[in-house]
């Protein structure tokens, strides 16, 4: 499948996920989301028809909006033009590559606008089939860049700057 081809030259883990569903397929997914390719076929062949999920990593972030009119109502600046995928109108998975300032912030779910993927969290990938019937896609097709401390932080997944002597 290509897009699992194309995840994978982004830099991106995969896992199984169960068809039309957002379910792992593996009860250990943190530990088993691959980038080899070799792996991946495996799992096709394993489970036919599958779901892919993108596992946030120690490189990766994924900041999932459930509204993003809203979400960019609460940001000062505009968001960066990063790899964007998603099934359902303003709903998109924005990708980034993680910074000290996102590693440290962890998970975090504001409900209704966003919820921050930072570690052993997951989205449906790109080429794969949303509960509702709809495929994932990718919506910009453009590098994943570093998530900018300022979204961090605006976005109160940080109270303040890693190294920052302000309390």
């Amino acid at each position: 499948m290509k897009f699992l081809h194309l995840a994978i030259n982004r830099g991106l883990s995969i896992h199984p996920v169960k068809p039309r569903s957002k379910e792992p397929l593996l009860n250990r997914w943190p530990e088993m989301a691959s980038s080899d390719p070799q792996q991946i076929e495996a799992w096709q062949q394993q489970f036919p028809g599958c779901n892919f999920g993108v596992a946030a990593s120690d490189d990766i972030c994924i900041l999932e909006s459930d509204n993003v009119n809203a979400l960019r109502d609460k940001l000062s600046r505009q968001l960066p033009a990063t790899y964007v995928v998603q099934a359902r109108p303003s709903r998109p998975h924005l990708y980034f590559r993680q910074t000290a300032e996102s590693r440290a912030a962890g998970n975090l779910d504001l409900p209704g606008i966003f919820e921050f993927k930072q570690r052993n969290r997951y989205v449906v990938a790109e080429g794969s089939i949303h509960p509702e019937g709809m495929r994932y896609n990718c919506m910009v097709d453009a590098p994943i860049v570093e998530i900018p401390d300022w979204l961090v932080v605006e976005n109160g997944l940080r109270s303040s700057y890693v190294g920052s002597s302000a309390n």
